[in-house]
């Protein structure tokens, strides 16, 4: 059993899932299909498990810096987006895969794919991975003193629009990236986050997964009780019909960067929540910085993006 699906196992049955097929890993062909069938309560759940560890390199560059007793900072946000998409797509062909076995689909109440973090900027990549599933950003009210940022659903395009395969995704961070230990609750934190464009969306909210006892995320809800913005189906309809008016194809980022008031997605925002909203990009926000006098690595940490 290779390292992803061993973690994986462990965090499966940590978390009160039980293995079916007697505790293995499902079969597969010249096709890759998913890694597991587990069972929660009564309710099937087909699992693909992906991990994704620190990169060689930047690991080494940040040990030598913390032991020469320097700052360390990572700029992880500007190449591990496209990663972090392709590995999600990968585990989304895994699952439809294995669901295009009829006596499998049978079987299967929900898909998940199971994303294992494992790094000193885990946190930072959760953050990306339910940026992308959601097209999430965090807007400001420019003429809020207090500048509280709040999440905009849909402002991108959803990654979760072509994960049809996923009706969730459980995110896993490991607290001490060098300490893997799947059986161990409190060396790990999880959230769960919903496809709500999953065709059983409405059934995986009164799912098993409530018995769980960690966060999870509902974009719909957030929008419902006000704690979020969106850009929905009409307002999207709005700001194509902008773009072709004045000849464009797309969004001009760096124009919305230079001057925010002159997109049609902080227009119609604005006038839609009466507020000048304006987005509080995320590289400007979040950088992992570290400093240390007095570090010692206590176990080198692999890149791996097995099963």
């Amino acid at each position: 059993m290779e390292k992803s699906s061993k973690l994986g196992k462990d965090i499966l049955e940590t978390l009160g899932f039980k293995i079916s097929n007697n505790g293995e890993e499902l079969a597969t062909g010249e096709t890759k299909t998913a890694d597991f069938l587990v069972k929660l309560e009564n309710e099937n759940f087909l699992v693909e498990v992906k991990l994704k560890e620190a990169d060689d390199d930047e690991n080494k560059s940040r040990e030598e810096k913390l032991s020469n007793g320097e700052v360390y900072i990572s700029n992880g946000y500007n190449h591990t987006n496209s990663m972090l998409t392709t590995i999600m797509r990968s585990a989304n062909r895994q699952i439809r895969s294995s669901l295009e076995n009829i006596s499998m689909k049978e079987k299967v109440n929900f898909s998940f794919l199971l994303f294992i973090n494992s790094s000193y900027d885990a946190t930072l990549r959760r953050e990306q991975i339910i940026n992308e599933l959601y097209g999430k950003v965090n807007l400001i009210d420019f003429n809020d003193k207090n500048k509280a940022a709040r999440p905009c659903y849909e402002y991108n395009h959803p990654l979760f629009k072509r994960l049809e395969s996923n009706d969730f995704l459980l995110i896993v961070n490991f607290l001490n990236y060098t300490d893997l230990n799947g059986g161990n609750r409190e060396a790990f934190d999880a959230i769960i986050c919903l496809n709500q464009y999953s065709d059983k969306y409405e059934l995986i909210k009164s799912s098993a997964i409530q018995s769980l006892n960690m966060k999870i995320i509902d974009p719909i809800e957030e929008v419902k009780n006000g704690a979020a913005y969106q850009l929905d189906k009409d307002d999207w309809e709005e700001i194509n019909h902008i773009l072709e008016k004045n000849g464009q194809d797309k969004i001009d980022e760096n124009m919305e960067r230079r001057i925010p008031l002159l997109s049609p997605r902080i227009q119609i925002l604005s006038r839609k929540y009466q507020k000048y909203l304006i987005p509080f990009p995320m590289e400007n926000r979040v950088q992992i910085t570290a400093r240390s006098t007095q570090y010692t690595s206590n176990q080198n940490s692999t890149t791996s993006e097995d099963s």
